[in-house]
């Protein structure tokens, strides 16, 4: 697998993991209904804060040494959805850590 099919994974699975954690607000102040929903996304939300640090760290380093050998113009769109990607996981860590106080 080259480094930028394993970017292009990597990206998407951060945004994956990334959206549970932006309806953690929900859970927080009871908007989320009650029963296999509510199991549903607090459980897909805790996984999502374990797994995601470690997708934003691959991510990044992923970003760092791409950018060093960037030659093609899908190459640099693709920079450029792992940039919003790790950008878009970062807010969301930020909104569960600040919503869970």
């Amino acid at each position: 697998m080259t480094r930028w099919s394993l970017l292009r994974w990597l990206a998407a699975l951060t945004i994956v993991f990334g959206l549970p954690l932006y309806f953690t607000r929900a859970i927080r102040v009871r908007l989320a209904p009650g029963g296999f929903p509510f199991v549903f996304t607090y459980t897909s939300g805790f996984i999502a804060f374990v797994v995601l640090p470690v997708l934003l760290v691959a991510t990044l380093y992923l970003l760092v040494s791409g950018r060093r050998s960037v030659s093609e113009a899908g190459q640099q769109r693709l920079l450029l959805f792992g940039t919003l990607a790790f950008f878009f996981g970062l807010a969301a860590e930020c909104i569960f850590i600040l919503v869970r106080r």
